[in-house]
């Protein structure tokens, strides 16, 4: 599968291993609103942690955005069917312990912000973070590079959407960092025809930040909401 794309992106084809590295960096780049640097400085443990879960368990379920040259400038990482908690925990738990060990052996104590981030990725994430909706089981993680961004953003959420249609799945789910006056939220409402069922403040953020969770069955939503501008 190879969806030809017009313009700047050249194309969407299924993510292999060898696109790891480059997809990571993408993650980096993008990660915790663009903000990744002034948040937390260990950047590769970082995209283990954010990445694993989905490109380890499920990497049929990936997809990579390429340039004219080839390049890949956007991924989407995605988890189709239950049990996706019961996953993160197997994939994540030697980053998490590995993020413990260097927390306590002082590698973050010259960078404050990433104590921070460790505390509440450990103590406070899981419960800011609403709980997935067990109606819609299949939900995506994707990043583009400015220069991507626009109709490869559409096209990713439809081939994952096709997916999830062909699990006999009712319909996905994305959780999202929001801040006022929510343009991101507000971009996947219309763009991709979700509702948003719950937001939670995140401490995370020194600025007003929720995570919300947005939904999208099939049979509530038709077919004409899918790709709105």
């Amino acid at each position: 599968m190879n969806i030809r794309l017009p313009g700047y992106v050249s194309d969407i084809r299924p993510y292999c291993r060898e696109d790891r590295t480059a997809v990571e960096a993408i993650c980096i780049a993008t990660g915790l609103r663009g903000k990744l640097d002034e948040i937390f400085c260990d950047r590769p443990l970082f995209a283990r942690l954010w990445l694993s879960v989905y490109l380890e368990s499920q990497p049929e379920n990936a997809l990579v955005v390429r340039d004219d040259s080839g390049k890949i400038v956007g991924y989407l990482a995605g988890y189709i069917g239950p049990g996706y908690r019961w996953s993160a925990v197997r994939y994540n738990l030697p980053h998490l312990c590995v993020l413990l060990g260097r927390a306590l052996t002082g590698r973050y104590r010259s960078h404050p912000p990433s104590l921070h981030f460790v505390r509440w990725l450990l103590l406070c994430s899981w419960r800011e973070c609403p709980p997935t909706p067990e109606d819609a089981p299949a939900h995506f993680h994707f990043n583009l590079l400015p220069e991507a961004r626009g109709i490869a953003g559409i096209e990713l959420r439809s081939e994952f959407e096709r997916k999830t249609r062909k699990a006999g799945l009712p319909g996905w789910f994305a959780i999202i960092f929001s801040a006022p006056p929510h343009r991101n939220r507000d971009l996947f409402t219309r763009r991709y025809g979700l509702r948003v069922q719950e937001m939670r403040r995140c401490s995370l953020f020194s600025d007003e930040t929720y995570i919300v969770l947005m939904k999208r069955l099939f049979d509530d939503m038709g077919e004409e909401t899918a790709d709105e501008e």
